[in-house]
């Protein structure tokens, strides 16, 4: 009980240090944040990641297994998703060999969320643990030729930012990343749920987790073996009008192919919905 408490009373505190911190000017608050950025990992936990299915480790679920294809896909789970719901969200997906997910013969692997204390430190350890998960299943990152990445909400931010650490590890494929209902930087959702203090940490926390998707995908345009596909509906209760694929429009990002979906349905839940269910005619696409 006294731990409940302190771990409360820790959370107010370091709100109102966030608070504080917001006024000041941007390279001081960055170098704050950079040098004090364990003390924040509660509060970036709690309202970064605000979801209640968070990892405690990095264990990638494998769905399907041969060592022996050539293609390979990745899934990236949200914040409301265990690694089995994330797999069958997009049970539905045809992937680009023409197969449904949930009927790959090649190797599909879910990647957790696991919110670290900045973008930076995530990275790092998702490059180790990639690496050390390829070398104990036997799989060759030489080897395989298509990498195909499926990232829903959060996750697809997630694969977006790692996109280039996967680039260099398996260096002889093509990626093809899918982006569903996903955001253009991660404190987009924090205005939708926390309103004015949405502000406040997308001048604070935002420094450390970015996931700044739109100088990503600009980054990417110039790599002929990445491509990205991005979906959105219109309404979206979560993303509100801070879609990716909408600001993606406004700045011109053209190496992108784009689906929105617009609805008139008052139901609050099309951000969690399955993908099929919202993109029938694209569960399909190739």
């Amino acid at each position: 009980m006294l731990y409940i408490i302190a771990r409360v009373c820790l959370i107010f505190l370091q709100a109102f240090l966030l608070l504080i911190i917001a006024f000041f000017p941007m390279r001081i608050r960055k170098k704050i944040l950079e040098t004090s950025q364990y003390f924040f990992t509660p509060i970036i936990q709690r309202l970064l990641f605000p979801g209640s299915l968070r990892e405690s480790s990095f264990d990638i679920m494998t769905h399907h297994q041969n060592n022996m294809h050539k293609h390979l896909v990745m899934i990236f789970s949200g914040n409301n998703e265990t690694q089995e719901e994330i797999y069958q969200l997009f049970a539905s997906y045809k992937l680009a060999n023409g197969e449904r997910l949930s009927q790959a013969s090649c190797s599909v692997l879910s990647i957790p969320l696991w919110p670290k204390s900045s973008e930076d430190s995530y990275k790092h350890c998702f490059e180790k643990n990639i690496s050390d998960y390829l070398r104990a299943q036997s799989i060759e990152p030489d080897q395989i030729e298509h990498l195909e990445i499926l990232g829903h909400s959060l996750g697809g931010g997630l694969a977006l930012s790692t996109a280039p650490i996967l680039e260099k590890i398996f260096s002889k494929a093509d990626l093809l990343i899918i982006l569903d209902r996903t955001f253009t930087q991660l404190s987009d959702p924090a205005h939708n749920l926390y309103g004015f203090f949405g502000d406040i940490l997308e001048r604070t926390l935002g420094l450390l987790w970015q996931l700044d998707n739109i100088r990503t995908l600009l980054a990417l345009q110039d790599k002929s073996k990445i491509y990205v596909r991005i979906y959105q509906v219109e309404p979206d209760h979560i993303l509100g009008e801070r879609g990716l694929l909408s600001v993606a429009l406004r700045n011109k990002v053209w190496r992108v192919d784009w689906q929105i979906h617009h609805t008139h349905s008052q139901k609050d839940n099309l951000h969690t919905l399955p993908f099929g269910d919202v993109f029938p005619d694209h569960a399909d696409i190739r």
